[in-house]
């Protein structure tokens, strides 16, 4: 009787479990497809930001692929990204809602491909709770919603680790790995390295952990022909390209503050503040589960394609910040946050790992720590209002201001020509006047590039009488400058008094401020806020005033 009752407790606390875990599933179901659905909501809140206005000049333009690749040798990123997007432009325009599309897509499939994954090396309650947990972090909000190629590398990668794991899952099973399989790790490792260069790294490190942990003739071999012939081209190409870079000065720095920084963003895009906590739950399960199993003398349920594919993701993690650091301290100055979170993926098989043997550990425990995990998800949506607020410097807001100003239709206005972005050259000014600022200028005038010191003290004929016209009221534009990008509130404030002291001048300039919203806060109180400004128009005073701001 005692043990008939016991066997029904038992099987009671079985149910519930089941039932526990069913409904874990359904809640990230609900969060993850949130987060997919959020990834076409406001694409077109945001103006374009510098980044994506040179992602228009390299391929939004009807000549050809050729031209794209001929403009993409004066960049430091490889070609096929921007070869891709301007055929999707071609198709489907280049609006903001339009052209970002292809990154939004990109996004929700790598995780949805993450969900997907053949090899099943995780529980789908692990893979749905990882692909949240990514879905959610600043990292992935940003570039899905961004026409840069990140969301397409996160595509990449994550199909590679996919493959990766079916193939591991092959040869553990004594199967030789498929042409098809091999096939498509040789085809995705070379269009990765030619849509990002730390991509390109990330692929190197792969094939590296491919050759030694998958005994298989077969993908050996793909893996080192491919990785060959991909590193000849790659390097091939880069030296091509050496004598047609635009972009001889940069904002990457090898100073240490700069590398530490860089360090501490990563951390800070890589999962969002509820996702940290999620994931301290689940390491603090993992522990538990690990001394539960000691105690109790039982071993861990074998996990074999799942323990190897996730030590390849941490290899690739940890490789790509070692293999970055050295390439920008041999050779040059490239190491980002956002270089790095080309590895993001890893972090979601990381995530996916740590959820089953957390789940697994310890039978109760184990799924209180993994039920506090999921319940730690649904807060994140909470952030998604952001979708609906501008996010990015401020071109298009304050483009519209000025060309709203009756007084300055078809008037001449002067801009910032942006330092650090582009040198102080005559196919930079043009690129800057055209491209830049005159994306989203509609007043009818000219735009006329110059960098600050020329703004400030410059006396350029054409300038001084464009500035003393509008400071005497002969030209009834009030306004002096316009610049976005490199700029912020310090220097803004310096280049309105330069201006206010040329002689031909001689009268106050306010600045007005274009605010961008951005995600503020600590964990639990996390809110979109007005943030520092990045686009700066200056105007000269109607009365006598101080400089200042407004």
């Amino acid at each position: 009787m005692d043990a008939t009752a016991a066997d029904g407790a038992t099987g009671r606390r079985a149910d519930l479990a089941e039932v526990l875990r069913r409904l874990m599933e359904a809640v990230l179901i609900l969060v993850l497809a949130g987060f997919w659905a959020s990834a076409f909501v406001g694409l077109d809140a945001s103006g374009y930001w510098i980044d994506e206005l040179w992602t228009l000049f390299v391929a939004g333009h009807s000549g050809g692929v050729v031209e794209v690749v001929q403009r993409t040798m004066t960049d430091a990123h490889p070609p096929a990204y921007y070869v891709i997007v301007h055929y999707w432009m071609r198709v489907f325009g280049d609006t903001e809602a339009a052209a970002r599309g292809f990154s939004a897509l990109c996004a929700v499939a790598a995780s949805a491909l993450f969900v997907a994954w053949p090899g099943k090396a995780f529980s789908r309650r692990a893979r749905l709770f990882a692909a949240a947990a990514g879905a959610s972090s600043p990292f992935w909000f940003k570039q899905s919603q961004n026409l840069r190629s990140y969301a397409l590398a996160m595509l990449i990668l994550t199909a590679l680790l996919g493959c990766a794991a079916a193939a591991k899952r092959r040869s553990r099973t004594g199967e030789p790995v498929g042409w098809g399989a091999c096939a498509a790790i040789a085809a995705l490792g070379l269009l990765g390295a030619f849509v990002h260069y730390y991509l390109f790294l990330a692929v190197g490190l792969l094939y590296l952990a491919l050759l030694v942990g998958v005994p298989d003739l077969r993908l050996r071999a793909t893996v080192l022909v491919g990785g060959c012939v991909i590193a000849a081209a790659v390097l091939t190409y880069i030296r091509a390209a050496e004598s047609h870079s635009l972009f001889t000065q940069t904002w990457f720095s090898n100073d240490p503050k700069a590398l530490t920084t860089a360090f501490a963003n990563a951390w800070g895009l890589v999962l969002d503040g509820w996702a940290k906590a999620s994931l301290l739950a689940l390491t603090i399960g993992t522990l538990c589960g690990l001394w539960v199993r000691r105690r109790m003398g039982s071993a861990a349920d074998a996990a074999p394609v799942a323990d190897w594919i996730c030590g390849v993701s941490l290899f690739l993690t940890l490789g790509l910040a070692v293999a970055g650091l050295a390439v920008s301290l041999l050779f040059k100055p490239s190491f980002s946050a956002r270089n790095l979170m080309i590895a993001a993926p890893c972090v979601w098989v990381l995530l996916a790992w740590l959820f089953d043997q957390t789940d697994k550990g310890a039978p109760r425990l184990g799924l209180l720590f993994a039920a506090l995990a999921t319940i730690m998800s649904p807060p994140e949506l909470l952030l998604l209002k952001g979708r609906l607020v501008n996010r990015t410097e401020d071109w298009r807001g304050s483009a519209q201001y000025i060309a709203r100003q009756t007084a300055c239709r078809g008037r001449d206005i002067a801009v910032v020509l942006p330092a650090l972005f582009l040198p102080d050259t005559p196919f930079s000014r043009g690129l800057a006047e055209h491209a830049l600022f005159g994306r989203y200028y509609r007043g009818g005038g000219r735009l006329i590039a110059r960098p600050q010191s020329e703004l400030a003290a410059s006396r350029d004929p054409r300038l001084v009488a464009l500035l003393g016209a509008r400071s005497a009221g002969v030209d009834p534009c009030p306004v002096l400058a316009w610049g976005v990008h490199d700029l912020d509130d310090r220097q803004a404030a310096a280049l309105a008094s330069a201006l206010a002291r040329r002689p031909e001048v001689n009268r106050p300039v306010t600045v007005r401020r274009f605010l961008s919203y951005r995600l503020l806060g600590d964990i639990f109180k996390a809110r979109w806020r007005a943030g520092s400004p990045a686009a700066y128009v200056f105007e000269v005073a109607p009365h006598a005033r101080s400089a200042g701001f407004r």
